[in-house]
């Protein structure tokens, strides 16, 4: 009872004040009124042909998000980005098919890479969520919208395969770990000669103008709304939420739920804009550029594995980041050590409830092969069900530091203020829209015509 007391505590207090302020929820779902250009003319217009894409796809693919559509480059808040869907009407019977979706201006990318946020080979005609069917090779995530990077242009693509390919290929596998491709080149080498479809919409995550009230008409909302969405300003400050690491696990129900034994040690960890603090709330917003994890009493000579798990996630047990033979646990970055699971954003499901994210760090007791087959497959599907036979299975024993947060990503109500309260979501989000991201060519009812259903 006193842990449900705590966790209600935490999450009324902290998550009241970030809520009204920065919008953890969602309102209603973000439909996109038709344009008038063609597939083709889209993409030339984003400047993705020719740069990206020599020729561009032939048919529009059917797209759309959890909570908003998908139409040839409209823009949806960061927030909106995740759980893909998409379909393709015109697919043959006995081809296989494969589906990139990719951040082409996310990290790590020019005009010959892109940041993979899903890739699906081997799918066959279907009328239901193509991501869902074929082979996964890279797991669906958010796409990497650091703060202050700019727009990205993510970019859904359907290929005809000319054979089946082979899932298990160990450099697919690593696909998993990088999310970084060279499409030219992946085409090539699995012979996929036509683009068949595609789709592709515009995020960005960016630094707030200090706008004040007085300085808004009547056609504009309050400073409090516009940072809703796709803006962020300042770090995130707050109060420890107990005064210990292993109250913190216990308060949460961590432990001995998860984690047999808490650690002792608390794991500084730090994102862009904000700290997390045994316990306290973070806007899922505020989780997406990780900066670093410092554990300052690691031994010079030893061996780390940093495991970054959402609680709440699938099967109480899905990996946010899986770092091994890590040396310098004082300044860990997502690449330290080997990657088994690449860091994606966090960003919960919405309307799953409050999620409680773990950081722990295991002292190893040597160097562990990162190309074994069972950590492959995880790279691939990153779930841990069971924590505890995960750690006996790599020696690990109890991790020696951690530290936890919760999020939470809710549909909207009427008592939130970002909700409806200024003029509703679309004002809210098409405001944010042309404050930071639209130039004078692009302000138009095209692109700023996002609507509520």
């Amino acid at each position: 009872m006193l842990s449900l007391l705590f966790l209600i505590g935490i999450h009324g207090t902290i998550g009241h004040t970030v809520h009204n302020k920065e919008c953890t929820c969602i309102g209603n779902y973000l439909k996109v009124e038709n344009t008038n250009l063609s597939v083709s003319e889209a993409f030339e217009k984003y400047d993705i042909t020719p740069k990206y894409l020599p020729v561009p796809p032939k048919y529009l693919l059917e797209g759309k998000l959890v909570s908003a559509d998908v139409k040839l480059g409209n823009f949806v808040p960061p927030i909106r980005t995740a759980d893909p869907e998409i379909k393709y009407s015109k697919g043959k019977n006995y081809v296989n098919y494969t589906i990139f979706i990719i951040d082409i201006d996310g990290p790590g990318c020019d005009p010959y890479k892109g940041y993979l946020v899903s890739l699906v080979i081997n799918v066959p005609k279907s009328e239901n969520n193509l991501i869902l069917s074929g082979d996964s090779i890279v797991p669906v995530s958010p796409p990497m919208v650091k703060l202050g990077s700019g727009i990205h242009r993510t970019v859904g693509l359907l290929y005809e395969q000319e054979e089946w390919i082979n899932p298990d290929n160990v450099e697919l596998f690593e696909l998993a770990r990088t999310r970084n491709i060279n499409l030219w080149t992946f085409t090539k080498k699995y012979h996929l000669v036509d683009l068949v479809a595609g789709n592709f919409y515009r995020t960005e995550l960016d630094y707030c103008a200090d706008w004040k009230k007085e300085d808004l008409n009547d056609d504009l909302v309050f400073k409090v709304t516009v940072y809703s969405f796709n803006c962020q300003n300042g770090i995130l400050k707050s109060k420890k939420s107990c005064e210990s690491v292993p109250e913190a696990f216990r308060n949460l129900n961590i432990t001995p739920n998860y984690v047999e034994v808490a650690p002792k040690d608390i794991l500084e960890v730090d994102y862009s804009t904000a700290k997390v603090n045994l316990g306290n709330f973070i806007p899922p917003l505020r989780l997406v550029d990780a900066k670093t994890i410092s554990y300052n009493k690691g031994k010079k000579r030893g061996y780390y594995t940093l495991l970054s798990i959402d609680f709440d996630g699938e099967s109480n047990g899905k990996i946010i980041t899986l770092l091994m033979n890590i040396r310098n646990v004082e300044n860990i970055v997502p690449t330290s050590g080997d990657v088994i699971v690449l860091f994606t954003p966090p960003l919960p499901a919405l309307g799953s409830g409050v999620h409680r994210h773990g950081k722990l760090l295991y002292e190893q007791k040597g160097h562990i092969d990162a190309y074994q087959l069972d950590l492959l497959k995880l790279s691939r599907y990153p779930v841990i069900p069971n924590l505890t036979q995960f750690t006996k299975t790599y020696h690990l024993g109890n991790p020696v530091a951690g530290n936890v947060y919760i999020t939470e990503l809710r549909h909207c109500d009427g008592s939130d203020e970002c909700s409806n309260k200024d003029g509703s979501v679309k004002q809210c989000e098409r405001l944010c829209k042309i404050l930071s991201n639209c130039d004078s060519d692009q302000i138009d009812k095209m692109q700023c015509g996002a609507h509520d259903n």
